[in-house]
């Protein structure tokens, strides 16, 4: 099948369905249903030249359907949120790296699929009419199996790609694996308003994303590719002031803001960008990476 062409042709679909139903006078039941599936077809020129120098010709499709069920309360000092979360999805694609100016191609073939679970609960309580405690917990689990070929060819595209005369040479990758992911990831936080329109707070998080496979491994070069990469686990933390600059302003004209953010992840590799307001980092003993921020502004509106 020729899945070369000329330029991107997207296609995308979706449908979701909300519904809810209050089962008491502080309860209420809410489902959340959405199905996606989408395809690109499309051609990456790198070289931007007339002839296939550095070519991609490429396709992607994936598809997902995902359900939530919510329990939702609302009390007099407490209110929070309990539900369950299903997902079960599969990404394919497909591409070749043209080398049009010594006949060569590599053609690299992927599918991953992923189910997903979850359960989670967060609650929020009036400590005092001015102080408020929340707290949250999720359980996670994923699993994931990818399936990658990855093979060469001696032409300018291979087989799947329009070329059927295409001399083949050998398989760099060509391996079916799975792997599970599971992870608690807690949050908490503490709000104070000492007078109206000022809020001061301090909160604390650990965020989870599972590992995977990666289509563009090489497993003859680097073997440990069929094991997949890992997952990526943070613990973020702010405090900081919120509120208007002056008693009896205009919300609308002004507002005041002051945070110090931060956060330590367990991937020494992790994206070490800060955004340009980093106070302070450092590379813990045990390979992590640490980083604060602090940022004072205010927006006036004319």
């Amino acid at each position: 099948m020729n899945h070369g062409h000329s330029r991107p042709r997207p296609c995308l679909s979706s449908a979701s369905l909300t519904a809810e139903v209050k089962i008491a006078d502080d309860y209420t039941l809410k489902s959340i249903s959405a199905y996606r599936d989408g395809r690109t077809d499309t051609l990456i020129d790198f070289d931007n030249t007339p002839g296939p120098v550095l070519d991609v010709p490429a396709f992607y499709k994936d598809w997902q359907f995902a359900q939530e069920v919510q329990l939702l309360v609302e009390k007099e000092r407490l209110q929070g949120v309990f539900g369950v979360y299903y997902l079960n999805g599969r990404a394919t694609g497909a591409f070749d790296t043209v080398a049009g100016n010594v006949d060569f191609t590599i053609y690299t073939d992927g599918n991953v699929k992923t189910e997903s679970i979850a359960a989670f609960g967060d609650v929020s309580y009036d400590l005092t009419d001015r102080v408020q405690l929340s707290a949250g917990l999720r359980w996670t689990k994923d699993n994931k199996t990818g399936t990658v070929l990855r093979t060469q060819y001696l032409s300018i595209r291979s087989p799947a790609f329009g070329n059927p005369d295409a001399l083949y040479l050998d398989p760099r990758s060509d391996y079916t694996n799975s792997r599970s992911f599971e992870k608690f990831t807690p949050r908490i936080s503490l709000s104070f308003q000492p007078v109206d329109d000022v809020n001061l707070y301090a909160s604390w998080g650990r965020g989870f994303k599972s590992g995977g496979f990666d289509m563009r491994g090489d497993v003859k070069s680097t073997p440990a590719t069929v094991d997949g990469y890992r997952p990526e686990s943070i613990d973020s933390y702010e405090a900081g002031l919120k509120g208007l600059p002056r008693p009896h302003a205009v919300p609308e004209r002004g507002r005041l803001l002051f945070a110090l953010q931060g956060s330590a992840s367990d991937d020494p590799g992790a994206d070490d960008d800060t955004g340009g307001h980093c106070l302070l980092r450092r590379q813990c003993r045990q390979g992590h990476h640490l980083w604060c921020r602090g940022r004072a502004s205010r927006r006036a509106v004319a």
